[in-house]
């Protein structure tokens, strides 16, 4: 009797899973970009707004914020490199990601005159961000042009000594997102803050 009720829920849970894709099919990655370049000119009226003055901002704390909106190109992206006796870390303003890290104690190979350990290379965005993504109208490109709050881009790490390097970019909506990554000299684990 407790395996036959085991194998109608299960089917019932595959008779809904199915159902739900024919009624609802995803959307096809040609249409979402359609969609977005059809939604860059409500994109260049925003930055039409922010440069005469008028920034929209959530919150009082913002509105001296140096943010773009987010457009579907990159700016000009600024590369912040954070240096530690350990590790070597280069950060881009185009989508606040890790672009490189160097291990600067491991070989690739046992060889001396081996190059040291890179532990991420350079190539699409989609392959190494996490997407920031909502059900609301939230949409967060991974190469959205944030802005480096600070002018500092080549950190040395002393002994001991841990440095934040702040991101932060204005939404068309007017909402204000930061990326705060915290990096720590002697350690090889790093901070994210996302809000």
């Amino acid at each position: 009797m407790e395996n036959k009720n085991t194998l109608i829920a299960l089917m019932l849970i595959m008779a809904i899973w199915f159902g739900y894709t024919l009624l609802f099919p995803p959307q096809p990655p040609g249409d979402k970009e359609a969609a977005m370049q059809s939604e860059s000119p409500v994109a260049e009226a925003g930055a039409g707004e922010a440069s005469s003055g008028e920034k929209k901002s959530p919150a009082a704390g913002d509105a001296a914020l140096d943010a773009a909106p987010i457009e579907a190109a990159p700016a000009d992206a600024v590369d912040v490199v954070i240096d530690s006796d350990i590790y070597r870390v280069v950060l881009t303003s185009s989508g606040a990601r890790i672009k490189e890290f160097t291990l600067k104690q491991y070989r690739q190979t046992s060889d001396k005159d081996a190059p040291p350990v890179q532990l991420t290379q350079e190539g699409p965005a989609q392959f190494y961000t996490m997407k920031t993504q909502g059900t609301e109208g939230l949409s967060l490109p991974a190469n959205a042009p944030f802005r480096l709050q600070g002018e500092a881009t080549d950190l040395q790490l002393g002994n001991g000594e841990s440095r934040q390097v702040h991101f932060a970019a204005v939404l068309d909506s007017g909402a204000v997102v930061h990326k705060v990554f915290t990096f720590h000299a002697d350690k090889y684990h790093f901070d994210v803050e996302v809000r």
